[in-house]
């Protein structure tokens, strides 16, 4: 993958995020005490309202956006700053800038929990017996083939993104799929 190809403008940066940062499969509505927010997301709040506020997906690019325009930056500069951050997961999980893990905060959340080497066979398959737990034969074993095999299919980066946005959101129904 190219420098290019991990490099992300302001608006491609806020699609990805809103496709990554989809509502959680327990979460249809943000919880009362989340705002879901710009002054909650940078608050101690974040983590808490996580999973009500579908990852902070599409919000956290913004409002790192606002906040740096805050801080007196030009649009350029925000734009320069944020294109240098990096959507490759392997990047990501060792990442400090906070500019950078702010403004790819869902994306950077699904390349921690799929672990420190990227989804392993045990998480995909503890995703994916969850996924069919409620299936009866042989739909379970078909269904549970296919999304196999779509997950196979794609590169380590898909996966990790994939399995790993999926597992953080079950762990709002307390589903945790060991490394």
């Amino acid at each position: 993958m190219s420098r290019g190809q991990r490099r992300w403008g302001l608006c491609g940066l806020a699609l990805w995020m809103l496709v990554v940062g989809g509502m959680p499969p327990a979460v249809a509505e943000p919880a009362a005490s989340c705002a879901c927010d710009c002054p909650e997301f940078f608050s101690s709040k974040r983590e808490a309202c996580r999973s009500s506020c579908a990852n902070y997906g599409p919000l956290s690019s913004s409002c790192v956006i606002q906040r740096e325009r805050s801080r007196g930056r030009s649009d350029a500069e925000i734009e320069a700053a944020i294109k240098d951050c990096s959507t490759d997961c392997a990047v990501l999980r060792r990442e400090t800038r906070a500019i950078c893990l702010d403004a790819t905060y869902a994306l950077a959340i699904a390349c921690k929990a799929s672990g420190p080497q990227g989804a392993t066979d045990r998480q995909v398959d503890c995703y994916l017996d969850y996924l069919v737990r409620e299936m009866e034969e042989p739909m379970k074993s078909q269904f549970r083939r296919q999304n196999a095999d779509q997950l196979a299919a794609m590169d380590q980066q898909g996966r990790d993104l994939f399995v790993g946005s999926m597992l953080d959101g079950l762990k709002a129904e307390g589903l945790s799929c060991r490394p």
